[in-house]
């Protein structure tokens, strides 16, 4: 009986190392084109305060991980070593934070972190962004101060309640009133951070935000580092106007319908696929 000749391995293409410039240009080109128009004018000021304010080079920008747990490390941090998270809002007391667990996880360890917000106004005539004000706040070891009495484990079980429905599909009337019912409780508990559900039929998430920033800054005046009414920040500058059209958010409608068309259109190309077998 002969034993079967083991087929041959099919070698695939060493990755380029990370670093390498062509891999990083071909990279971030890719990644500026996936950005909307909803982040397209946060990208461009945070990329000019962190270059022009805080001295980080553009092949250091580059180095950072589209993911990394903060807009600038430390180590890059020209004026001070600590960690920098940088938010754009048009609105004064508004400012979307990013995952709730991760922003909890951050200001607990201890480690250096600022927050930077540029407040701009929106003008649709001319389809400008301008800056109105720029605020840099220490978030070091603030977990009571942003989460009051709740708890890590407390946040991850309504993380993980959101994240047990599906992401195309809404949750059910069920689901929906067991979330909001546990999300009420734990923000009775929390201090100046919101807890904010992100549950639809394009997304599952916790997210978190100052819904009172303005108050937050003013309870708390040790905690802001410098503030700025002009696009002049702390010895530097950003530009003070940029192109850019008002954020345009889909309804829920919207969604669903672009959910139902692509869960069709798949559909129908494993249809296709399984007639050519």
């Amino acid at each position: 009986m002969s034993t079967p000749t083991a087929k041959p391995k099919k070698s695939h293409p060493k990755p380029p190392p990370p670093h390498d410039p062509a891999f990083l240009k071909a990279y971030y080109e890719k990644e500026d084109a996936k950005r909307t128009e909803a982040q397209a004018h946060g990208f461009s000021w945070e990329k000019d305060i962190l270059m022009n304010v805080y001295g980080a080079t553009e092949e250091e920008l580059k180095a950072i991980n589209y993911t990394s747990a903060s807009d600038l490390p430390a180590k890059y941090n020209r004026i001070e070593p600590c960690k920098l998270s940088i938010k754009t809002s048009c609105s004064a007391n508004t400012v979307c934070m990013a995952d709730c667990l991760r922003v909890y996880d951050k200001v607990v360890s201890g480690r250096p972190l600022h927050l930077v917000v540029i407040h701009y106004a929106q003008d649709d005539t001319k389809n400008t962004k301008k800056i109105t004000s720029i605020v840099e706040v220490d978030l070091t070891s603030s977990t009571q101060l942003l989460f009051g009495a709740l708890s890590r484990d407390a946040i991850e079980g309504l993380d993980t309640l959101v994240k047990t429905v599906p992401q195309k599909r809404r949750p059910t009337k069920e689901e929906h009133e067991l979330m909001y019912k546990l999300q009420a409780k734990l923000q009775e508990k929390s201090g100046a951070i919101y807890l904010n559900i992100k549950c639809d039929s394009s997304q599952s998430r916790l997210q978190c935000s100052f819904n009172r920033f303005q108050t937050f800054l003013k309870e708390n005046p040790g905690r802001i580092i410098s503030q700025s009414t002009t696009h002049e920040f702390r010895g530097g500058s950003i530009a003070a106007e940029i192109s850019s059209s008002r954020r345009v958010f889909k309804t829920k409608e919207q969604k669903e319908a672009e959910t139902e068309a692509k869960a069709e259109a798949n559909a129908k190309s494993n249809v296709k696929a399984k007639s050519k077998k």
